[in-house]
């Protein structure tokens, strides 16, 4: 009971604030808990039939509204590589029974959109972060940034099996994108999981704070209303202003993932520019395949792909050089 009582009240704590028709449904929840539930002992059989720690397990990170849904679809678009669709999110107790039965690799193919609404993919079959696989296993609270006395109490192993699992079941690389429970958290996975490879995605920082205070507006319609990954100091800066929010949020994820990657090898972490993965997706995609260990499937259209930037000034030329400064100051 602790634990349903924990993990609603996370997923719910910005239910309130989102406009009327993004919000949640508690009874609708509730059932699918419920249904998570009674599929659990399937689930245990078929982790201990398809684990598998030798496939790898693809992590994509970066700050958000950096490219990373972009390059999530992109990926799962034109490599073979197992992903949790937004049908098999549902289950996030259970990926692996929902693989079996509405796993997108089980289809013929797989035209998947581009589109997506402040990360979220269209359609059953596009990629999901699986938020909620992720929270159920780590349960933040106050902040996205657990310290290592926070990450020993926190049991990873049911949540390692199921990765493991999943991966074996689909046996091909696993693709993961999860912003506000990963980026953090980067070493610590990697010390988890062995097999995790990590592709940080970056885009000018300045294009990346307009896109979190649009999507602030968007969601909550209020540019002060937090959103995504929270630092470890969030609490003292939900009093300043949005701009200097976005510079604090963007700066300090930076650096965490930038002391992070330093400890990786070439084997294990990849940089990718956004820029670079617009004007060139064939070239920068079959790099990512090789460090992957993920074949480029052949019938996408992949050599004819072409992608349009996100990168257009929208905010006025005066915000842009406060933005440019807390940037700048933050670091």
């Amino acid at each position: 009971m602790i634990q349903l009582q924990r993990f609603f009240r996370s997923i719910y704590e910005d239910n309130a604030d989102r406009k009327p028709g993004d919000r949640r449904s508690l009874h609708r929840d509730l059932v699918r808990y419920l249904a998570n539930r009674l599929v659990q002992p399937l689930e245990r059989m078929l982790v201990r039939t398809h684990r598998d720690p030798s496939v790898p397990l693809l992590f994509i990170v970066g700050v958000p509204r950096s490219g990373t849904t972009l390059l999530y679809q992109l990926m799962c678009t034109h490599l073979d590589v197992g992903y949790v669709s937004n049908a098999m999110a549902r289950w996030w107790m259970a990926p692996i029974a929902a693989a079996r039965f509405r796993s997108p690799l089980s289809q013929e193919s797989r035209p998947l959109s581009l589109a997506s609404d402040l990360g979220r993919s269209e359609g059953p079959d596009g990629p999901h972060e699986f938020g909620w696989f992720w929270q159920f296993h780590l349960h933040h609270e106050d902040n996205d940034d657990l310290d290592a006395d926070e990450l020993d109490a926190r049991d990873f192993r049911s949540a390692k099996a199921e990765l493991e699992g999943l991966a074996g079941y689909l046996n091909r690389p696993l693709v993961l994108k999860a912003l506000v429970h990963v980026p953090y958290k980067i070493t610590w996975l990697k010390a988890q999981l062995p097999q995790a490879r990590f592709i940080w995605i970056h885009r000018d920082p300045v294009f990346v704070g307009q896109s979190i205070l649009k999507a602030r507006e968007d969601r909550f319609a209020d540019p002060n209303r937090w959103l995504s990954v929270r630092p470890r100091d969030v609490s003292r800066w939900t009093s300043r202003s949005p701009y200097e929010q976005v510079a604090h949020q963007i700066v300090d994820l930076t650096a965490a993932m930038n002391r992070a990657f330093a400890s990786l090898g070439s084997n294990d972490g990849l940089h990718v520019e956004y820029d670079r993965l617009v004007r060139q997706p064939d070239a920068e995609l079959r790099r990512i395949a090789e460090f992957s260990g993920a074949d480029v499937r052949l019938d996408t259209g992949l050599a004819d792909l072409e992608l349009e930037t996100r990168n257009l000034m929208r905010l006025p030329s005066e915000d842009v050089g406060v933005l440019r400064q807390l940037l700048s100051n933050s670091k």
